[in-house]
Formats: structure tokens, C-alpha cells, sequence
């Protein structure tokens, strides 16, 4: 998003120069505050420079400031918009998933409906048949 802003100024009239640096301190700040790094937990500096031509002509230095100050809210606030848009869109996504786990399962394996057959014979027939033969061998033996 920060990026985008520098690009912007092709859209806008005389914007006020953008730059946004998140590896190094430029030259320009260290030299007037030494003691500034940028350290691990930083998300970089932006920085705007105003033309006297510009932005400064013919009114006083309040309504610049105040707008400098007021774009640390607005980004802000569209920054946290835009992390609850992204937020929905993972529940969303998390959602669709769980539908297809839950239509992808299977049903439990309960008693069966239909009588399965080998051969023209049902299962229940062929056990049957099998409990005759073994009873005729007993009875032979004997």
C-alpha cells in the first residue's frame, strides 16, 4: 500500500514527493538525527517533502501540518481495514473447506439392504449349503 502512494503522484496534481524506505536510513535523517536506525521491529520511514510553491503558498503552516498528522490515522485505519478483509476472506475460505470435508464423508457401515449373490446362490443360501455338507461328511464317518 505504502508503495502504491509513490506511484500516485501520476494521478494527482502537484502531490507532495513520497518515499518510503524500509531497508536504510536515508542520508538526510541520519545526518540530522544521528541516533536513528532502523531496527528489527520497524516497518520502515515515510517521508513527504513539500514544495514552497506548492503546498506552503499563501496559507500557513497549520493546514499542511494538520494533514501530516491526520495521515498517520488514515493509514491507520486502512490498514486495519483492509487486515479484517483478509481476516473474512480466510473465514470464508476456512468455511468452503469444512463443507467439503464434511460432505466428503462417508456414512457409517451399517446392515445390509440387499442380499448379495455368487453364482445365482445368496450368501445366506451357500452357508447353508455348507453346514449340510459338513454335517453329511460327520454322518458318513461315523
Amino acid at each position: 500500500m505504502l508503495l502504491e502512494w509513490q506511484d500516485s503522484g501520476k494521478k494527482v496534481q502537484a502531490p507532495p514527493a513520497i518515499k518510503y524506505n524500509d531497508k536504510e536510513v536515508p542520508e538526510i535523517f541520519a545526518k540530522a538525527f544521528p541516533k536513528v536506525k532502523i531496527s528489527d521491529y520497524s516497518n520502515g520511514l515515510l517521508s513527504f517533502k513539500l514544495s514552497a510553491q506548492y503546498h506552503l503558498k499563501g496559507k500557513d503552516l497549520m493546514q499542511p501540518l494538520t494533514m501530516l498528522v491526520g495521515f498517520r490515522h488514515f493509514m491507520n485505519y486502512h490498514l486495519q481495514s483492509i487486515k479484517t478483509q483478509l481476516h473474512s476472506r480466510m473465514r470464508n475460505r476456512v468455511e468452503v473447506f469444512e463443507r467439503v470435508i464434511y460432505m466428503a464423508k462417508r456414512d457409517k457401515e451399517g446392515p445390509k439392504n440387499w442380499k448379495e449373490t455368487h453364482g445365482g446362490i445368496s450368501q445366506s443360501e451357500r452357508d447353508l449349503e455348507e453346514k449340510k455338507k459338513i454335517e453329511e461328511v460327520l454322518v458318513v464317518k461315523k
